[in-house]
């Protein structure tokens, strides 16, 4: 009966499901992970722009270094928006964080049609909206972990 058990709950898990956080601790440090990478993703899209703004690379290596970044910051908005908050605490963490994750993750993936355009002053304006986001994820990142 077990390896029925282990089975089912692979198939569920690959089936892009999401079991309940069965905590709030479990919740919060779900909810510090995703802050945690998508800032990192952030990050390196802000630093990318940086070098492109200095012509220190070139625009498709940047769109496909962005690309990364945006497949990355986006799978971790949507583990982390999947998951069940188990109680009223983790419903108001959820409504704090999530939008905040969800748009850092859309600034990185503005930057990468304005890299892949080569559009650098419009990526260098990105880059500067993106710094409150990073900024109010790791702050999220460092009070939920």
């Amino acid at each position: 009966m077990r390896r029925g058990s282990a089975i089912i709950l692979l198939f569920v898990c690959s089936a892009g499901c999401s079991l309940p956080a069965t905590t709030f601790e479990a919740f919060r440090s779900q909810a510090a992970d995703a802050a945690t990478e998508v800032a990192a993703q952030a990050r390196t899209a802000i630093l990318l722009a940086h070098l492109a703004g200095q012509d220190r690379t070139l625009a498709t290596a940047t769109a496909a270094q962005l690309t990364d970044a945006e497949k990355t910051a986006a799978t971790a908005v949507e583990r982390f928006a999947s998951v069940q908050p188990p109680d009223a605490r983790a419903n108001d963490l959820r409504a704090r964080i999530l939008p905040v994750l969800e748009r850092a993750s859309d600034a990185v993936t503005r930057m990468r049609f304005e890299a892949a355009r080569g559009h650098t002053a419009a990526l260098l304006r990105l880059r500067s909206s993106l710094l409150d986001a990073v900024e109010a994820l790791e702050r999220l990142a460092e009070s939920t972990g």
